[in-house]
């Protein structure tokens, strides 16, 4: 196996080249302690659905969105989309989840439906190296990248907005009283 080294001041990236999902981001300016991370990526599976279940209930009660669904009812939708036409990415560190993906490659765009970093990893890096893992390495740089965010998820529009997304639609509703 051939592995490929990217390197940059804050990070050293080990890339095989035979499985684009296996990557490992060293990170060494990062304020953890002043300790080396390593942060891996690897596909998810359907056997990963109970736990990304629970990581989407996270996501749910961090955006704060109105969704009723249990861990248990999220990881079965979860298991129907990656078994149709979605994709999922899950980040470790030490074997530690940290973070997740979940996308669907279109025609003309990739659509992240979802990502999260888990709470206590936040405001560490992991977010903006997930993200350049799946850019650089796994999401065609032809395409438009899309992702969806309630207006209210202050923190989340400024993370996205840190990693080059730019506002383009705004979804208006009315709820049903009762």
């Amino acid at each position: 196996m051939r592995s490929v080294i990217r390197r940059s001041p804050t990070c050293s990236v080990l890339i095989p080249s035979i499985n684009p999902l296996a990557v490992v981001i060293e990170l060494s300016a990062m304020p953890l302690d002043d300790q080396h991370l390593r942060l891996k990526s690897r596909a998810a599976t359907l056997s990963d659905c109970a736990e990304l279940g629970e990581l989407n209930r996270q996501l749910i009660e961090a955006e704060g969105h109105r969704n009723p669904m249990n861990a248990a009812e999220l990881a079965e939708r979860m298991r129907g989309w990656l078994a149709s036409d979605y994709t999922g990415i899950i980040f470790e560190i030490e074997e530690l989840v940290v973070a997740y993906a979940l996308y669907r490659e279109e025609a003309e765009c990739v659509y992240l439906r979802q990502f999260l970093v888990t709470r206590n990893h936040r405001r560490n890096g992991i977010g903006r190296m997930a993200m350049a893992i799946v850019r650089q390495e796994v999401w065609s740089s032809n395409k438009r990248l899309v992702v969806e965010v309630l207006s209210g998820n202050g923190p989340a529009i400024a993370f996205w907005k840190a990693v080059g997304f730019r506002e383009y639609s705004l979804a208006l509703e009315i709820v049903p009283e009762g």
